[in-house]
């Protein structure tokens, strides 16, 4: 069983014990005991803070799952009792319709100097409003403007971890202290060339 067929099956169990599926923080948890990463890994990985997922929405998710299945479910038997799960299920462990795809994989990620917004409160119709701008209208530019202080950088990064899965990288900068250009350019694409060699090189002569 794949990464993704497992992901259906714990899907399909949250769902039916709960009523929804599997949000994205919980999607990243799952994906990554499923590598044997550890907390620290995911927290790396999906931009989350590690507090979140190992003291918050991990402990809550194994409960879950082992209400759902009957038997202690954690972090380090999460493989195990998914194969018991699945070899004792008379019928496959998920509805005949297809659940909404799920991400594969969390994107890249490099957050840099971003703060910790895991005690982030309110601000629901703003978030709504420019998660439906990036992932469904598609728009390239969005700027968000008011008055200093009243919490700008905080919504930012709470909106690019919440619409992260729809991306293949994510890149964090602050531009405070006026880096040049050239340099940061130079930082942006070693991270987007999975640190490839970027020093200028002197054009290939032409024949």
């Amino acid at each position: 069983m794949n990464s993704e067929q497992a992901l259906e099956v714990v899907n399909a169990t949250i769902r039916v014990f709960t009523g929804r599926g599997l949000s994205e923080v919980e999607t990243a948890i799952l994906l990554g005991s499923l590598q044997n990463q550890t907390y620290e890994q995911i927290a790396e990985s999906s931009g989350y803070a590690i507090s979140y997922l190992k003291r918050d929405v991990g402990p809550k998710l194994w409960k879950r799952l082992g209400q759902a299945w009957g038997e202690p479910v954690s972090k380090t038997n999460f493989q195990a009792a998914l194969k018991r799960q699945i070899a004792t299920s008379p019928s496959p462990p998920f509805p005949t319709t297809s659940p909404p795809p799920l991400p594969l994989k969390p994107p890249r990620a490099d957050w840099d100097d971003a703060m910790d917004v895991t005690q982030f409160y309110g601000r629901t119709t703003e978030l709504a409003t420019l998660r439906q701008w990036l992932t469904q209208d598609r728009c390239r530019l969005v700027t968000v403007l008011g008055m200093g202080g009243i919490g700008k950088t905080a919504l930012a990064i709470k909106l690019a971890q919440q619409v992260q899965f729809k991306f293949d990288c994510i890149i964090w900068r602050s531009l405070r202290n006026a880096p040049p250009l050239n340099s940061l350019l130079r930082e942006l694409i070693q991270f987007l060339s999975c640190q490839q060699d970027t020093q200028d090189k002197p054009p290939t002569p032409v024949a």
